[in-house]
């Protein structure tokens, strides 16, 4: 029998997405509430970086923001940004900037827009 305007078929398609969506909310709100848990810790400083990220990606990326420190405020990094082919390097900190170069995937450095993430 239908119940409303739906067959048995589509209420049951129809009460199993429900359930699904409620389901996914449920894990939703979890995850952001552990998300916010997680960063009022790290705003204590009850997180330690190097729980986080090893000690080899992280000497890494000591080097390469050593290798590409701005020349000319000694405060900021070299940072690439990537436009189609073509790369330049800007500093973070000052308006320094290098002429745009043809990329490949041999280039290395810190990418602008990705954080704390480095080309390997």
């Amino acid at each position: 029998m239908a119940r409303g305007n739906y067959t048995d078929k589509e209420f049951d398609l129809l009460d199993r997405l429900k359930k699904e969506n409620k389901r996914l909310k449920r894990d939703l709100k979890a995850t952001r509430k552990m998300l916010d848990r997680y960063s009022v810790a790290e705003e204590k400083g009850l997180i330690d970086e190097g729980a986080i990220m090893p000690s080899k990606k992280r000497q890494k990326e000591k080097e390469l923001q050593e290798k590409w420190k701005c020349h000319d405020c000694e405060k900021g990094v070299l940072e690439l940004i990537i436009i189609g082919n073509r790369y330049f390097r800007k500093c973070n900190n000052c308006d320094k900037h290098t002429k745009s170069q043809l990329w490949d995937e041999s280039v290395k450095g810190v990418i602008k827009g990705e954080g704390k993430t480095y080309k390997k």
